[in-house]
């Protein structure tokens, strides 16, 4: 059934839409490809950044700038993992309904995201072992002419014990804002390995569901190809079938012409014989 197109002109035919919504499905298909290459492309150039930093954790260069620009990094890494599991699990259910070349380039997409996760699993692994393995970070250097300074003041005023008094307070009290920067510090380490850690686990749990999705999407490709040889084999079967049924017909047409031949020559026969008899 036609109907009457936007603004009255041309008309749209109900058999058309399959086709709008196959093209639909396409663009939608591509799109998704297209986020989905990006991403793992971002993954991998992130990876390979905190590849090169991790090697400077319990080094002279580490500090607490370099730890949380690489747990920054990896926060960013988790987020597009997911985002892209996310697509991929759309491009699987497109891929459904659409040709084998985009079934292929579904597979293809799938085993670069796969093999970039097993990736960035490993680098996780890697800054968690390095940050425990080197919990503290290196001593700032001490300026020997600013030691030298203090001793000397320290020897050539022993009068001033006031003053001297109140420089050891103060140096105390600095002492202890460091010992307690340095167990912010420490505390705040153990909290990013711990956030690695837990996405790693996150991680680890979107390959196996990554894992899982290919098995079954094996397991239904295998069913599709026996039920394809399935059909071959009842098609062929029927086939035999009708070829012999075709010669049981052929039999049977024989069997019928000799029936009627036989019956023919019967009743000539006997009207022969009843014309013989006539004439006698």
């Amino acid at each position: 059934m036609r109907k009457q197109g936007e603004f009255g002109y041309g008309a749209l035919d109900d058999s058309d839409q399959p086709f709008l919504a196959a093209d639909s499905e396409e663009k939608q298909f591509l799109g998704l490809m297209e986020k989905a290459s990006s991403s793992i492309q971002r993954i991998n150039s992130n990876v390979s950044s905190i590849e090169r930093s991790v090697r400077q954790i319990g080094t002279p260069t580490d500090s607490a700038n370099l730890r949380n620009r690489i747990t920054s990094v990896l926060e960013e890494v988790h987020q597009y993992v997911s985002r892209t599991q996310n697509n991929i699990k759309q491009l699987k259910e497109l891929a459904r309904n659409l040709n084998k070349e985009h079934r292929l380039q579904e597979e293809r997409i799938t085993n670069q995201f796969m093999e970039t996760v097993q990736r960035v699993s490993a680098i996780q692994k890697k800054v968690a072992n390095q940050m425990k393995s080197f919990p503290n970070l290196p001593k700032p250097s001490f300026n020997s002419t600013d030691v030298l300074l203090g001793l000397s003041r320290k020897t050539t005023q022993p009068e001033e014990e006031v003053g001297f008094s109140s420089g050891m307070d103060a140096q105390v009290q600095k002492q202890s804002d460091a010992a307690g920067y340095d167990l912010n510090l420490l505390e705040e380490r153990q909290r990013q390995v711990r956030d690695i850690e837990e996405k790693i686990v996150d991680v680890n749990e979107i390959f196996r569901d990554l894992s899982t999705m290919v098995m079954e999407q094996g397991d239904m490709i295998d069913s599709i190809e026996a039920n394809v040889e399935r059909g071959g084999d009842n098609v062929e079967q029927a086939r035999e079938e009708l070829q012999k049924a075709e010669i049981y017909q052929r039999k049977a047409r024989r069997k019928q012409v000799c029936i009627a031949i036989t019956l023919v020559i019967v009743v000539l026969i006997i009207i022969l014989i009843l014309y013989l008899t006539v004439l006698k």
